[in-house]
């Protein structure tokens, strides 16, 4: 019953309003996990990492939104992530016939601005799969001084691009005798190098 009133109740209501007892401010929603995070600490933290992520979440009948998405191969939704550790920063549910990586940037702009008006001298890290390798994240990253790890997905150019440097990281592998990673870009670049080398599939 709970659920249904937040859902029907407007911002601003008049006092006939029949769910006038229950009136969702949603800033504070949306801030209440990063408030949480940030309360959980007596100190500041020097660095953290903000992991991104996208995944499916199933659904079993008519449901209004949902989508066929062909990588999950069933009817889901695609909620979109930010997590700290083990707090949840922000859960988006959204359909998923749309870039996994899309809304992420409006997202991180509230949530590094939280967390620096709190901690202004954090080092802020964001780390993904290829599925955010886009050039307005990395772009905004790059203008806010927020670092990133993302994956990339291979391609002909980007691997004729970074060659040598693949080698030398494949010596140094079996230098260590542990396997290959994945193919990983740290920030900061220009973003323009990076589109350059990908072919300009990030524009």
């Amino acid at each position: 019953m709970l659920s249904s009133w937040l859902e029907l109740t407007g911002e601003h209501l008049l006092d006939n309003a029949r769910y006038k007892k229950i009136i969702t401010n949603h800033e504070a929603i949306e801030n209440f996990f990063v408030d949480r995070f940030l309360d959980a600490h007596k100190k500041a933290r020097k660095r953290i990492i903000l992991d991104l992520d996208a995944t499916d979440d199933p659904v079993h009948g008519k449901q209004e939104g949902r989508f066929f998405h062909g990588y999950y191969d069933q009817y889901c939704y695609l909620p979109l992530y930010i997590f700290c550790g083990d707090f949840l920063l922000s859960a988006k549910l959204r359909t998923a016939d749309i870039d996994g990586a899309a809304g992420r940037v409006g997202e991180l702009k509230r949530i590094v601005a939280r967390i620096r008006h709190r901690w202004p001298k954090v080092e802020i890290t964001i780390r993904g799969d290829s599925g955010f390798a886009r050039d307005e994240i990395m772009s905004w990253c790059e203008v806010n001084k927020v670092k990133y790890v993302l994956g990339l997905a291979k391609n002909s150019r980007l691997m004729s691009a970074i060659e040598s440097e693949m080698d030398k990281a494949r010596q140094r592998c079996e230098a260590r005798e542990i396997g290959p990673g994945p193919l990983i870009i740290h920030a900061p670049h220009e973003a323009t190098l990076l589109s350059e080398a990908l072919g300009g599939i990030l524009h």
